[in-house]
């Protein structure tokens, strides 16, 4: 930083050298210095290390295709457990696999989507395990499976240990309620000790989860834990279902009130005046036998379901309440992706037993459970942003269209975000970085000519305007924030415009590639 670089150190920062080929210890602490954990930078860190030297988004996509995959495979298996029917389990994967939703967890190149399928083995063998909790003998290969899925589920995300406790705590009260001790036992005790394993191996899980600066830290400015609770479902019911809840206050609760009321008042006298009909006495037996008739069904509930559910919700309150929309925007929705499909499983397998209680006919259950996977992948695909495709917004020059042979300077609201040019940037020849404190105060002069090369400004803008808080190109909620810039653009402006290097200063492009924010590009000669 504040000064002239050249420009090999951002593709070496991304690629790997011949000595640092599958050199783990690295990658260890360098997960320990950041927010996550260390076995997703692991696998990456393996395939980067076959290729060294060089540098593609394939070598991060190949993990996400092959977790995808088994995340779909395992879907199956979950949702076939809940219902008990195969073509129930086709049917909900075709469904969950075609929504952006899906879309959104295959494209994000991070752990998120290792993480989500590990979620999804998870439940799976949580419910195998519940639908075999009366079988004289449990197979051990199946707490092994739990044991070795939420090992490494902890290792990939640190969310996941937390998603695996309300799981493990809501199925081990269940089997202690129940009176199957044994069961609660060897499970409560692989669940615990898979977990404990996971933080000795990994110490840093306790720091990034609850230290001042982490995942979960309260360092950051957020909206209230209910408004972004109503965003986080809303996320969620657009992402899978097309049709996103109104994560503002509504009148709806009022309005259901009042027409009970209504109803009520138009019912009772009704059935006060006709007491003595038959129709009425035949009308309100067939009820009452409907009702039992649905009391002696519930007796059989799944209660695979109770998990299932709580785990969605409590995984979105706990995010709500630590996590901020506010500086994420849309993309906050990462938070909760490992939900995703126990949510669209829970969804399609509540669907199997309300078709199967009002219909006979298994075509009919068939062709509904069809009409509407279709009707929601559509409204999925049509209605909810596609924000990971990372189609940012630019008019004129983009940062990738910088030549290979020109020199830079870049002013940044953080330093960080020097990574998000290492891909983009990596093959010119020189670069200045700084930020909105140095900028005035810095030396760009150098040792090198910047004349006979093409020399651009890149200004990171955000934060001149709400002081970063929005991120720039992407649709998040429409908020309006008064807040008073910390720095004056004009001031920056005139500054860079005034520089002795400068023979020229044009606006040549503006850009939103740079982790959403807004960039303007000016050529200086």
């Amino acid at each position: 930083m504040d000064k002239w670089v050249d420009s090999s150190v951002l593709h070496n920062y991304i690629t790997i050298d011949r000595s640092e080929t599958f050199d783990y210890a690295s990658v260890y602490q360098n997960s320990a210095d950041d927010y996550h954990p260390f076995l997703y930078f692991a696998l990456l860190h393996f395939i980067c290390s076959i290729f060294p030297g060089t540098f593609s988004m394939w070598y991060a996509y190949v993990i996400n295709i092959i977790f995808f995959i088994i995340q779909q495979i395992f879907l199956f298996k979950l949702i076939r457990s809940l219902t008990g029917n195969s073509y129930w389990g086709i049917i909900g994967t075709f469904f969950f696999g075609l929504t952006t939703g899906s879309e959104n967890i295959l494209f994000f190149l991070r752990m998120y989507c290792p993480a989500t399928a590990l979620s999804v083995v998870l439940f799976y063998y949580l419910t195998e395990l519940y639908n075999k909790r009366n079988d004289s003998k449990i197979s051990k290969s199946l707490f092994i499976k739990l044991f070795i899925t939420t090992l490494a589920g902890c290792l990939m995300l640190h969310e996941f240990i937390i998603l695996a406790f309300i799981a493990a705590l809501l199925y081990g009260l269940y089997y202690l309620f129940t009176k199957h001790i044994k069961c609660a036992l060897i499970f409560g005790g692989t669940m615990i000790s898979s977990a404990l394993l996971s933080i000795g191996i990994f110490p840093s899980t306790i720091q990034h989860l609850f230290g001042s600066t982490g995942t979960f830290g309260g360092h950051v400015k957020k909206y209230s834990f209910m408004f972004q609770f109503r965003i986080y479902w809303s996320y969620i019911t657009n992402e899978l279902f097309g049709i996103a809840t109104s994560p503002w206050h509504t009148m709806t609760s009022v309005y259901v009130f009042y027409g009970i009321i209504i109803f009520l008042f138009l019912f009772i006298p009704f059935c006060f005046i006709f007491r003595h009909e038959k129709w009425l006495h035949t009308f309100f037996k067939k009820l009452k036998n409907g009702f039992l008739q649905f009391l002696k069904k519930f007796k059989h509930f799944n209660y695979a379901f109770v998990p299932l559910i709580i785990s969605v919700i409590f995984i979105i309150a706990i995010n709500s309440q630590m996590t901020s929309i506010m500086n994420m925007g849309r993309f906050a929705n990462r938070y909760i992706m490992i939900i995703y499909p126990l949510f669209a499983a829970f969804a399609v397998a509540l669907l199997y037993y309300i078709t199967k209680w009002i219909f006979r006919s298994k075509k009919i259950c068939y062709a509904i459970c069809m009409v509407l996977s279709v009707l929601f992948i559509v409204l999925s695909n049509l209605l909810a942003p596609h924000c990971y495709r990372m189609n940012y917004p630019h008019s004129g020059m983009m940062l990738d269209d910088i030549e290979p042979d020109s020199n830079f300077i870049v002013m940044l609201s953080s330093s960080f975000l020097l990574t998000c040019l290492t891909d983009k940037s990596g093959d010119t020849q020189h670069f200045f970085a700084t930020t909105y404190n140095s900028a005035l105060s810095d030396d760009y002069s150098a040792d090198f000519d910047l004349n006979g090369k093409p020399l651009y400004l890149l200004l990171d803008v955000t934060t001149f305007e709400n002081n970063g808080v929005s991120l720039g190109g992407i649709q998040a909620p429409q908020i309006q924030f008064e807040a008073d810039s910390l720095y004056d653009k004009d001031e920056y402006i005139d500054f860079f415009k005034n520089l002795d290097i400068a023979s020229n200063f044009e606006l040549v492009g503006i850009d939103y590639n740079m982790y959403g924010r807004k960039v303007e590009i000016y050529r200086l000669n």
